[in-house]
């Protein structure tokens, strides 16, 4: 299929919606129609010939629906039907939506906050040079554990240091 006559479907779907729905409507009973004269071929009357085309031929809105899935534009008219039945739910609800729409972007801010916060302290790298070779070096002691170092031995660190090419240090304020 072409992309002009698939545009063309989509057209005759969005705007011809109406004279779609007759025409299927059409194409149903004419289908209903065949079979019941099929059953009234086999001696059925016609009553009870119309009871067992419907029988056979099963639920007509699910055969429509089926057609519809079918055509191009469907997903576009589905998603526009339920654009307009939310609107109309939210201006029908117009407290519950203001309080619905706070909370969503109270929600979205709280989260782009976290995540800016995060994204700096976490994801990026720090702002050294060749700052994913960086390593970590504390002191350790059997009483204490592993621990802050005091700034005399830090400097004691750097002169004595031949294997990395260079050190420094930082000021934790939380710690005791």
């Amino acid at each position: 299929m072409s992309l002009l006559s698939g545009f063309h479907q989509v057209k005759e779907v969005l705007f011809r919606r109406k004279g779609l729905e007759q025409d299927l409507d059409k194409e149903m009973e004419f289908y209903l129609d065949h079979l019941t004269e099929r059953y009234q071929e086999r001696g059925l009357d016609p009553a009870e010939a119309r009871i067992a085309a419907r029988r056979e031929f099963g639920m007509v809105e699910h055969w429509k629906e089926e057609v519809r899935q079918q055509q191009r534009g469907f997903l576009l008219t589905d998603t526009l039907r339920d654009l307009r039945h939310s609107l109309r739910s939210l201006y029908r609800d117009r407290g519950f939506s203001t309080v619905v729409t706070v909370v969503l972007a109270l929600g979205i801010g709280i989260n782009t906050a976290v995540f800016c916060v995060l994204k700096t302290v976490y994801l990026n790298p720090l702002p050294l040079p060749d700052s994913d070779r960086l390593i970590f070096i504390s002191e350790w002691t059997e009483e204490q554990g592993s621990g802050a170092v005091s700034f005399a031995d830090y400097l004691d660190w750097q002169e004595l240091n031949h294997t990395c090419s260079g050190m420094g240090a930082y000021l934790d304020s939380h710690q005791n």
